[in-house]
C-alpha cells in the first residue's frame, strides 16, 4: 500500500505499507508485514519491520522477530 491509513478501530498488517498510519486502537504489524512511516496509535505489536516514528499512547509490544529503526514514544 502506498499512501496514509486512518482508522478508529483495531488493525492488522501483514504487508507492506509505504506512508503513515494512525488509529485510535491497537495495531498490530505481524512477522511478514513492514511499515515505512510514522505510526501514531494508542497500542501498538510488532513483529515484522518498522521504519520510522512510533508514537505511542499506552503499550508497546516488541518481538523478537521485529526490527525498528527510528524514533519511539511511548507511553509504556
Amino acid at each position: 500500500i502506498h499512501g496514509d491509513i486512518t482508522t478508529l478501530a483495531d488493525f492488522r498488517l501483514d504487508g507492506k505499507l509505504i506512508g503513515n498510519f494512525t488509529s485510535e486502537g491497537k495495531i498490530v504489524v505481524g512477522p511478514g508485514g513492514e511499515v515505512q512511516g510514522d505510526i501514531v496509535c494508542k497500542n501498538v505489536d510488532i513483529e515484522g519491520i518498522f521504519t520510522g516514528k512510533l508514537v505511542v499512547e499506552e503499550l508497546l509490544s516488541i518481538k523478537s522477530t521485529a526490527k525498528i529503526k527510528g524514533e519511539i514514544i511511548v507511553g509504556k
